[in-house]
């Protein structure tokens, strides 16, 4: 079974890579910093769970990864082409197909949906990214904003972010101390942007769109199950 899944993984990435080559994709690169003097910071809390450590140990793999790529005008960050094959991780907490699981990477979605909502502050342009298909939390703790996170999965689902700005950046991840930290550090001021949310529930399910408030701009429309 492993097996096959693998097999289905490498197909699935092989696409992607034959796809981002017809495309001419360019992705960000590990390069020398420069002087970079703008800061976006945006703050989540890590909540306690049963494999808090070991998420933390995967969000730390993260964190020291991402802060060595610089992104110019033009180029894509791709989380998955950032981190690479999560099988070396440690197994936390996660979401598969609807259902919590244990998996190798668990509590990935945390860095890559902090990033999406940098992302969207910095005014971005978003090229790939997924919601959860569930809403574990109703009203209770949340990590992130309903409507402001990110699921990656290796070889099926990347979060993707294009900077069509002027500015070269670069995202930082800091853990500690149950926080998780995102900065975005670029050589010329970012606009601001302020976004909100309209929220719709049902029985069983929820339907989060999100937008621009200075434009009215429509930016996601996130639907979720609950349980």
């Amino acid at each position: 079974m492993q097996t096959l899944i693998a097999i289905k993984r490498s197909l699935r990435l092989m696409q992607r890579k034959v796809r981002d080559y017809k495309n001419r994709t360019r992705f960000c690169a590990k390069r020398k910093f420069p002087e970079l003097p703008y800061k976006l910071t945006l703050e989540q809390p890590i909540l306690p769970s049963s494999t808090m450590a070991e998420k933390c140990y995967n969000l730390k793999y993260v964190a020291k990864q991402i802060g060595d790529y610089i992104i110019y005008p033009g180029e894509i960050l791709s989380f998955w082409e950032v981190v690479g094959n999560p099988d070396k991780l440690r197994e936390s907490r996660c979401i598969r197909n609807g259902k919590l699981a244990i998996e190798k990477g668990g509590g990935l979605c945390q860095a890559a949906g902090i990033i999406y909502h940098l992302s969207l502050i910095a005014g971005l342009n978003i090229v790939e990214r997924y919601n959860h298909s569930v809403d574990l939390y109703g009203d209770g703790p949340r990590a992130c904003p309903i409507g402001f996170d990110a699921t990656v999965l290796y070889g099926y689902k990347d979060l993707r972010v294009s900077n069509m700005t002027n500015a070269t950046l670069r995202f930082s991840l800091t853990v500690d101390e149950g926080v998780l930290r995102a900065e975005l550090y670029s050589d010329k001021p970012l606009m601001q942007r302020e976004i909100g949310s309209q929220k719709t529930e049902t029985s069983n399910n929820i339907n989060v769109k999100t937008f621009y408030t200075d434009t009215n701009e429509f930016i996601a429309d996130n639907n979720y199950r609950t349980l």
